[in-house]
């Protein structure tokens, strides 16, 4: 049976300073014929007797074996036991609730011989003794005699058995499953008892080759074709392989098969945004969009979408710079010398009422921009299904201003950028989208009133 180490006996184990264990004294054994619960009990319930004659040894780390012997003339039925210190402390415990569980039944005539091993968790058995100086029958470790049991077959072959003893015949089975039930051979006999070297070639029957450097390089004429080493011969295996060579065909000729696809980059001029996405283009193709007089290279996207196309960007060099400014020039009025004072005079703001004389600027006698087509080039008509779907994919919101809080409607700035309507932004000395010219817009938008009314008319049509 197992004993339950308990509270104080564990402490009466540890030292002072709880940093290990001290010297510690089993004197007495008691016992009981009273049914209890081992896990709860801090005494032993209806003891019987104490015994002092009985033998003690720690077996392991863990584990401390107890031989009980009692041979008084007492009878009794035993259903428990406490082991007590020295000095009286109830240092281990067990028995069984159940009054039908008997260890053991002692007569008159008869001798109490029991043997109970006690595991200690988290504590060393190495400061444990005994007073009793009896008969001990302990199960056996590495370092104390005792009784063991024999492994079986399948546990000597298995060995990760680490109770038990191997016979010679398992010993037999666990060798002979390692290496053979034939081994070792004769000549593996005869090759152990040898002590040099040149007595194990003559065993292997290796000749004067075997005292050489073998390998490329090395004179020996096995390593050597026609006078030429390994080394300047391709295996058969690399012909046609990865990282290999390629074969030639009947004319001497590298087959087609093993030559790179040649890449050859084509041009195309489209009128508008349609076209270019219909395009069957290749990866590295060019798209010359003639009515933004823009170009876009077809990149490795599937997406049957603008993000397909890489716009190629080119340098213009009309203007150098403007008013000291290089790159996306944002001018404000400090830029230009003199325009402050010329504004002022033009036009002066009190609260929200202009004073002065307050002129609009004029365009050959006329308050509208110039639209003579002397002023302009690349004059291109505008697609109404075009002009629909870039309304569509503009996204027309309400809004309303941070500073003024106004309420307004029209496009956001960043939703135009870097699409077909990026002339119509405008841009501060950042170069970040600022505002939206909606003059272009408005004419766009009137061009999709006549998509609309084509497809009016040939409704009407149909009917």
């Amino acid at each position: 049976m197992q004993l339950r180490i308990t509270a104080a006996g564990r402490a009466a184990l540890r030292n002072n300073q709880g940093t290990g264990t001290q010297e510690t004294v089993i004197a007495e054994i008691g016992l009981t014929a009273t049914a209890f619960n081992p896990s709860t009990a801090t005494s032993l319930p209806g003891e019987i007797k104490r015994v002092t004659s009985f033998g003690g040894d720690v077996v392991d780390e863990e584990t401390i074996h107890v031989t009980i012997v009692d041979n008084t003339t007492d009878t009794y039925s035993l259903r428990g036991l406490a082991a007590y210190l020295d000095d009286g402390t109830l240092f281990a415990i067990g028995g069984d609730e159940n009054a039908a569980n008997v260890i053991t039944e002692k007569a008159s005539a008869a001798q109490l011989l029991l043997s109970v091993d006690v595991r200690l968790a988290e504590l060393t058995t190495a400061t444990i003794t005994f007073s009793g100086g009896g008969f001990t029958n302990p199960p056996a470790s590495e370092t104390v005699l005792g009784v063991t049991r024999r492994s079986s077959t399948l546990q000597a072959i298995g060995g990760v058995n680490t109770d038990t003893a191997m016979a010679p015949a398992t010993t037999k089975a666990q060798i002979d499953d390692r290496f053979g039930a034939e081994a070792p051979s004769a000549l593996t006999k005869t090759m152990l008892a040898r002590t040099t070297a040149a007595q194990l070639r003559s065993d292997l029957g290796l000749k004067s080759a075997a005292l050489k450097d073998e390998g490329t390089g090395n004179g020996l004429d096995a390593d050597t074709l026609d006078g030429l080493q390994a080394t300047a011969f391709l295996l058969a295996t690399s012909r046609g392989a990865n990282g290999g060579v390629a074969p030639l065909d009947a004319g001497g000729k590298v087959p087609e098969s093993y030559l790179p696809s040649i890449a050859v980059v084509d041009v195309f001029p489209v009128a508008s945004q349609a076209a270019q996405l219909a395009l069957s283009a290749q990866r590295g193709d060019v798209a010359v969009r003639t009515d933004l007089n823009r170009s876009y290279m077809r990149n490795a996207g599937t997406s049957g979408t603008m993000s397909d196309w890489t716009e190629l960007r080119t340098p213009t060099d009309a203007v150098l710079s403007v008013a000291g400014k290089t790159g996306a020039v944002a001018l404000v009025i400090a830029d230009i010398g003199g325009l402050q004072l010329a504004l002022d005079a033009k036009a002066n703001l009190s609260g929200a009422t202009f004073t002065g004389t307050v002129a609009a600027p004029t365009f050959n006698g006329t308050s509208a921009p110039p639209s003579s087509e002397r002023y302009k080039e690349l004059i291109r008509g505008i697609d109404p299904a075009d002009a629909m779907q870039i309304l569509r994919d503009i996204g027309f919101c309400w809004y309303r201003m941070r500073e003024s809080g106004l309420e307004s409607a029209g496009v956001i700035a960043e939703r135009l950028a870097d699409g077909p309507l990026d002339f119509c932004v405008l841009r501060d000395a950042q170069g970040r989208p600022d505002g939206v010219n909606y003059h272009p817009l408005f004419t766009v938008a009137c061009a999709a009133v006549l998509d609309i009314d084509r497809r009016l008319r040939a409704i009407e049509e149909s009917r």
